[in-house]
């Protein structure tokens, strides 16, 4: 438990309050839980001279906690306190039924099941009226269209592709078109594996072309969902009200703190959070890649590292590149038909596509109230 202790304490430094979230019945379990409280509190020094510990052994705490990788994560954070709970001798002493209900306890404070993916609702399905069909809207980016049946609606959009084979300049497409179509809507780009200076080059031809405004963002660098969140959640400024938005994020697989035993699993929180992100967003669109095993045709189980991440999207849709020409097959629509499929010409360097050279490679699907040009 003790070799713990320096990761615990770089965590708590990095992630301030949010670490010391848990319910009481917990923290009675945790060795060191007012060393971890102070220092998320009050910062190194802080925790040193409440404690009365001699500062030179906090901060000797925290760099032996770096050395095990810069990145913090609340997930990491969680799943370290649950370990500090499990190896608790005392803990077997609680009668069975007591101890039954602080594991359940914990499963749900290691997996953020405490803090509601969505608001608790409820209505009378004897005096509800019969709803209109979920909103459906155009992206611009006609493949994508397509290939969901006539446009997206709000919800999570991933889309699967191999290494090199376009799945960031398809989302940036994507962007492009929808910003075309929707001027006053807000976009905002957050890329994690791409410095700036080279994301803004590789984005040249649509600067030239397309106009964005002083709200629409590119965000480089590698933020983790939670500050993704709180930027997601910075009011806009004096006298000015939150403007429709859309949300990119390439790729939330390559996130800080998922290079650990517990990858799988924090993987699997960052997509249940994404799940709050698109209440504030008229679509998020993130990015994945295809297990390394899978050579042939993708499916839903194809998707690298975590299957649970497949649970929490809306949309899903896999990329294939053959030379200049692309294919996309929907693989989930949670509102709609699965498994079309559409094939067109694109250019990976311009960012374009040709909206006379696409085709609809499904088999009986009636494509006529979308194919028709406007």
């Amino acid at each position: 438990m003790a070799e713990r202790m320096p990761r615990l304490v770089y965590l708590a430094a990095k992630l301030e309050r949010q670490a010391i979230k848990m319910p009481r019945e917990i923290r009675r379990f945790v060795p060191n839980f007012d060393l971890y409280e102070e220092t998320a509190k009050n910062g190194l020094e802080g925790a040193a001279e409440s404690l009365d510990v001699p500062r030179a052994q906090m901060t000797k705490l925290y760099d032996m906690g770096r050395e095990q990788g810069k990145a913090a994560s609340l997930a990491e954070f969680r799943m370290l306190i649950a370990r500090e709970v499990l190896d608790n001798e005392s803990l077997e002493d609680l009668p069975m039924p007591r101890r039954l209900s602080m594991m359940a306890l914990l499963d749900r404070f290691v997996n953020n099941a405490g803090d509601e993916i969505i608001a608790t609702d409820e209505a009378s399905l004897s005096t509800t009226d019969i709803p209109p069909d979920i909103p459906k809207w155009k992206t611009g980016f006609e493949p994508v269209d397509r290939v969901f049946g006539g446009g997206v609606y709000q919800g999570i959009l991933m889309l699967m592709a191999r290494p090199g084979e376009g799945k960031t300049s398809t989302m940036l497409s994507i962007m492009e078109c929808i910003k075309a179509a929707n001027p006053t809507w807000q976009m905002m780009f957050f890329e994690q594996e791409i410095p700036l200076r080279l994301m803004l080059a590789r984005m040249r031809p649509i600067l030239t072309r397309t106009k964005f405004h002083d709200s629409d963002l590119i965000v480089c660098g590698q933020l983790t969902i939670d500050e993704i969140i709180r930027k997601l959640d910075k009011p806009p400024a004096k006298g000015q009200k939150q403007q429709k938005r859309v949300v990119f994020i390439d790729s939330p697989d390559a996130m800080p703190g998922l290079d650990g035993e517990n990858s799988t699993r924090e993987l699997g929180s960052i997509f249940r959070k994404l799940v709050k992100i698109k209440e504030k967003a008229e679509l998020v669109v993130v990015s994945t890649q295809p297990n390394r095993r899978e050579s042939g045709k993708m499916t839903k189980t194809s998707t690298a590292n975590s299957w649970e991440k497949v649970w929490y999207v809306d949309m899903m849709a896999a990329i294939y590149k053959m030379g200049a020409t692309m294919q996309i097959s929907s693989l989930k629509n949670r509102f709609g038909v699965e498994g079309l499929e559409v094939q067109y010409q694109y250019n990976l360097e311009t960012m374009t596509f040709d909206p006379n050279l696409i085709s609809d490679l499904s088999e009986d699907n009636d494509w006529s109230d979308i194919t028709e040009k406007e």
